[in-house]
């Protein structure tokens, strides 16, 4: 039996990064049947101890919902996630590699989400970090899907070629998007890397009864409704939600607080709940890659808004426009020429050409990158059946 071990965003307070980290573990799990598969309770510092300080702000009309939303999160994590303890949570990056190493694992499996950040911000993780496995190790490495922070500010890039060389040193390298792979490349990667989709995609996630539960918390699924993910505090944002309100449509906020919104849910709903309600809103507008996502396997007509990056950047033009080609469900609020009309505009488009021909077309992509990333997994599956041999 072999000992495996997925280093990812498992711990924060976020639909999709659970969903993720979930869809990564029940994909390894079926891969490698027989062997010790779980996700390492390795934390970041800075963003394990953000985390903890989101709880304290209170939000107008629900002080509480930080609160909830992350004693919600905790059970839901403690209750999926086959969690592997035996690392500190908060040490350095130093500490718990080494610590990797002692516990005597066969395989490192890094990804998905945008761990291989160069961000310098606060609470963001630097290079190098522990996502990046820096150094030589006893144990096989394998990037599962993933994706980067956009860009590469001027301080790591005077680390390219230690990013370049931390990267060589993986077993096999897969991103979840052409922007990251461009970015590695011109840090002087040489080793081959591969598009992989979203782990999310290639999941089948369990159904769950959530019908009752939205009707219990005020939400009427006869009425038009739409979804909303997406902070309030933006101008441009708010403008969007009063349309909807002004045309009698319900908006129901699924993730961050909106204070806009009729219903908000982010402190009552499950990821896996999330996920589901996505499934019954006739529209969703958001800002969040895991929504489009989940819009996408679901048919549910959206809109994906860039309110604060260059689209040129953007992970979610990445999977709406490049990926499924749907560049009528993308829209960049921070253009010049932007305003209010231009969404009402576009979402009228939307909501009318929202065929059961589209619906179809998104159904042959999803299962043809499936079948594209059976090979992928495939290789995995053979780097650990060499090693055991």
């Amino acid at each position: 039996m072999q000992k495996i071990r997925i280093l990812t965003y498992h711990y924060l307070d976020n639909n999709g990064s659970f969903l993720q980290a979930y869809a990564v573990l029940s994909l390894l799990k079926r891969l490698f049947p027989r062997d010790d598969v779980k996700i390492s309770d390795c934390r970041l510092p800075g963003l394990g101890f953000h985390e903890l300080l989101k709880i304290a702000k209170p939000r107008p009309g629900k002080p509480l919902f930080a609160y909830r939303r992350h004693r919600l999160f905790r059970e839901c994590i403690r209750r999926e996630l086959e969690l592997d303890r035996n690392v500190k949570s908060f040490s350095s990056c130093t500490s718990q590699m080494a610590a990797l190493d002692a516990e005597g694992i066969d395989l490192a499996v890094v990804g998905s989400d945008i761990i291989w950040s160069f961000g310098y911000r606060a609470f963001l993780p630097s290079f190098p970090n522990l996502y990046w496995l820096p150094g030589n190790t006893k144990f096989r490495k394998v990037a599962f899907a993933a994706s980067s922070s956009g860009h590469v500010p001027r301080v790591a890039y005077a680390k390219r070629s230690e990013i370049a060389s931390a990267v060589q040193s993986f077993d096999i390298v897969t991103v979840r998007d052409a922007g990251t792979a461009r970015l590695l490349k011109n840090c002087g990667v040489e080793k081959e890397i591969l598009v992989m989709p979203d782990p999310t995609l290639l999941w089948d996630f369990p159904e769950v009864e959530v019908k009752v539960k939205l009707k219990n918390l005020g939400v009427d699924l006869d009425r038009p409704t739409i979804a909303v993910l997406f902070p309030g505090k933006d101008r441009r944002v708010k403008e969007i939600i009063d349309y909807f309100r002004a045309s009698h449509h319900q908006v129901i906020a699924l993730s961050m607080y909106n204070p806009y919104a009729d219903v908000n849910l982010g402190d009552e709903l499950t990821p896996f709940e999330w996920a589901e309600t996505l499934r019954h809103v006739g529209f969703c507008v958001t800002d969040r890659f895991h929504g489009a996502a989940f819009c996408l396997k679901h048919g549910t007509p959206f809109i994906v808004i860039e309110h604060k990056q260059r689209a040129e950047e953007s992970k979610r033009f990445d999977l709406v426009v490049r990926e499924f080609g749907l560049p009528q469900c993308y829209l960049d609020l921070t253009s010049a020429d932007y305003e209010v009309s231009v969404f009402e505009d576009k979402y009228t488009h939307v909501a009318a050409d929202w065929t059961p021909r589209i619906r179809s077309l998104i159904t042959e992509r999803i299962e043809h990158i499936r079948t594209e990333s059976t090979t992928v997994l495939q290789r995995m599956h053979d780097l650990m059946i060499n090693r055991s041999a």
